[in-house]
């Protein structure tokens, strides 16, 4: 156990030193109760647990149907009401692309794909590997879980957004992964914000429902606005 870390998120980094460095099974930190749900998020965002119903992903939702917008939130396979099963990454890019899809069936353009965690991992994988008609914004991209260091190449990306305090996307990681980019990415930072949110849902609605994207209308002016 790392004593040299505050108690606070050791239990995160032993978590994440399991998940990234051994292929066995471990234990997860189940000496309080935060600490253990801790363990379950940090699970399932390695194996590509998000669910559409996740404070983060609802926020999303709001935050763009208070822009004017469509929104279509979908579970990646094998999580929530959709069959199959975990795809390794590969099938998820398929259900992305199949999502987008089905989105310019019933929606008008301009297409704006946002990935929340490993779904900010699958949208940067797919966008690389050519899906186009939309653009990205990412939420909170786990660069200190995955191997994400791609994220300087992928084409058609508007924007990240990352909490203060994420440390599954460390502020300091993050910049000097995009400062390699040609062209600048806007980087959005919601204060006092872990990687999950948690009591900063209203921060983040109102970053989202301001955020400048190209194409999009302009966003109203609203103290608070990102510009």
């Amino acid at each position: 156990e790392p004593c040299d870390v505050p108690v606070s998120k050791r239990h995160l980094d032993m978590l994440m030193a399991h998940m990234t460095l051994s292929d066995k099974p471990h234990l997860g930190a189940i000496t309080e109760e935060s600490r253990a749900q801790d363990s379950v998020d940090m699970a399932e965002i390695l194996h590509g647990k998000d669910t559409m119903d996740n404070n983060v992903v609802w926020t999303v939702r709001q935050a763009f149907g208070a822009r004017g917008a469509s929104t279509l939130r979908f579970n990646f396979r094998g999580v929530g009401g959709s069959s199959g099963s975990y795809g390794q990454g590969e099938g998820e890019i398929e259900d992305l692309r199949s999502a987008l899809s089905y989105l310019r069936e019933h929606a008008a353009a301009p297409y704006l794909v946002v990935g929340y965690s490993f779904g900010a991992a699958v949208a940067a994988q797919a966008f690389l590997r050519g899906l186009d008609g939309a653009t990205a914004l990412l939420i909170s991209p786990p660069i200190a879980l995955m191997k994400l260091d791609f994220l300087s190449r992928v084409p058609g990306l508007d924007g990240i957004v990352v909490g203060e305090w994420d440390d599954l996307c460390p502020l300091a990681a993050l910049y000097g992964l995009m400062a390699g980019r040609p062209v600048p990415v806007p980087i959005a930072v919601v204060p006092q914000a872990d990687h999950f949110f948690g009591g900063r849902e209203e921060a983040l609605f109102h970053l989202l429902r301001d955020f400048p994207l190209p194409g999009w209308p302009e966003a109203a002016a609203r103290p608070g606005a990102v510009h």
